[in-house]
């Protein structure tokens, strides 16, 4: 049981939501940190609404893409690992290091840049 629940991303991913969402949601409840403008239902039905359609864009249009982006670069031979010769597995190591890399300067320059 244990094994098959941590081996379901999504199933994961989605707890941790939701017992964050509880954490957070009950401790703005508790103690707020600004006068509501609106009220707390609306704008959690918002946030739940934008994080849904992020997560259906996220799991259906970024595989595909990325997938069509990278035929297309390796049938055109361009890309910086397709421009030298290395072994497949460390080829995968310093593409995954990489795309993590970009998203975390993606999300230093989002808390940087205020208005993103």
């Amino acid at each position: 049981m244990f094994n098959s629940f941590f081996s379901d991303d999504a199933l994961v991913r989605l707890s941790i939501f939701l017992v964050l969402f509880a954490v957070f949601g009950m401790w703005e409840i508790i103690a707020p940190r600004r006068k509501k403008s609106y009220p707390k239902s609306i704008r959690w039905v918002n946030n739940i609404s934008i994080s849904a359609i992020n997560v259906i864009a996220t799991r259906l249009l970024v595989p595909v893409t990325l997938a069509v982006v990278a035929g297309r670069a390796e049938l055109s031979n361009i890309g910086l690992l397709n421009l030298i010769e290395l072994p497949a597995a460390l080829s995968i190591i310093i593409a995954v290091l990489l795309l993590d890399l970009a998203i975390y300067i993606q999300h230093v320059i989002f808390h940087k840049v205020h208005f993103l």
